[in-house]
């Protein structure tokens, strides 16, 4: 699976992540990378769609979050283990693609893939 993703590396831009927008397209997603594994939290503020999480430790998917509201209050999700990177992508996709926990998530070159 090939995702065109944005890359979330400095605090502003993993604050705002993907709040406000309208929609977020198929196949595509926001990959927040963190310079060590730890459970970031992340909450659903200011969304107005729904959302998958792929929690991410060593290139490895290690947790899977499905079909997060955008609801108010914001839901707010932390993962069950340290992990460096979280990839959000449009609700839905983590069941339609049959993600796994232990996918191999990795970049090649302009790609992101998830490898079955």
């Amino acid at each position: 699976i090939s995702l065109d993703i944005e890359i979330a590396t400095t605090p502003s831009q993993r604050q705002k992540g993907l709040s406000g927008r309208s929609s977020l397209a198929v196949n595509t997603g926001m990959l927040f990378v963190f310079n060590s594994p730890n459970r970031y939290q992340f909450w659903m503020k200011d969304m107005n769609f729904s959302l998958d999480f792929i929690w991410i430790r060593n290139g490895r998917a290690v947790q899977l979050s499905t079909n997060i509201p955008s609801t108010q209050p914001p839901v707010i999700l932390t993962p069950n283990q340290p992990v460096d990177q979280i990839l959000e992508v449009p609700a839905g996709f983590i069941d339609k693609n049959g993600i796994k926990v232990g996918d191999e998530v990795r970049r090649r070159w302009f790609d992101w893939l998830i490898s079955k």
